[in-house]
């Protein structure tokens, strides 16, 4: 198994293009394949500047008002978002069914990791967070891992499920890795992994935006800082 790993972790660095730098590597949850961001630049501008120009002064009070009531509905919406997908039943890649909330409602802080079977900084990291998991789970810590390229629109791609248990099984990982599911995907959208976000034990996101695989003394002193956060 050990062999296994070792092989495996070098395949898709070569592939994908990852080095041991922890440089996230690009995933589109939609393709399983790299996207370029459309060209937005346009040779002929001026008249659009004029418009512009014209209306800012007028619009001013009511685009405020409108972003003021767009930001309250996306909280309304975000709360309700929440409320639905803490019931959501979810697998692991074990194929044993839980509710995502029973999982998060546990501890005082989740990491949730997304990661991909593909991603060579997202295996390299796994085994610092399996130890920070069993070092600090008795303080209310806990972990999840999203697996997201297991998931091949409504269907599951056996060869991916295969290598995430051989992963598991060989770094000897105890917190449960998740199958991504269109609704967690919702949530912790991302284009590349490893990503990372920490939530309380209601669900609520508290920090976000680790991109890429971070050192284990980089990730006890974001633990100990969100653990602090909720007392």
């Amino acid at each position: 198994m050990k062999k296994f790993l070792c092989i495996f972790l070098i395949v898709p660095c070569l592939l994908a293009g990852c080095s041991d730098s922890g440089d996230p590597v690009r995933w589109d949850s939609g393709t399983g394949q790299d996207t370029e961001a459309p060209d937005t630049s346009s040779s002929d501008t001026s008249s659009s500047d004029t418009s512009s120009s014209d209306t800012s002064s007028s619009d001013t009070s009511s685009s405020d008002t409108a972003s003021s009531d767009t930001a309250s509905s996306a909280d309304v919406v975000d709360e309700a978002f929440w409320e639905k997908i803490m019931y959501y039943r979810v697998s692991d890649i074990d194929k044993r069914e839980m509710r995502f909330g029973d999982i998060v409602g546990q501890n005082k802080v989740t990491m949730v990791n997304v990661w991909g079977t593909f991603c060579g900084p997202c295996i390299s990291e796994m085994p610092d967070i399996q130890e920070l998991y069993e070092q600090y789970k008795g303080k209310g810590f806990g972990v999840v891992g999203l697996t997201c390229d297991i998931m091949n629109g409504d269907k599951i791609d056996k060869s991916a499920l295969s290598d995430a248990l051989d992963i598991k099984a060989d770094i000897g990982i105890t917190y449960p890795l998740l199958i991504e599911t269109a609704e967690l995907d919702a949530k912790f959208s991302t284009q590349y992994v490893p990503a990372t976000f920490f939530l309380d034990k209601n669900g609520k996101i508290i920090d976000e935006g680790y991109t890429g695989a971070q050192s284990k003394q980089e990730w006890e002193s974001i633990i100990k800082k969100n653990l602090n956060k909720v007392k």
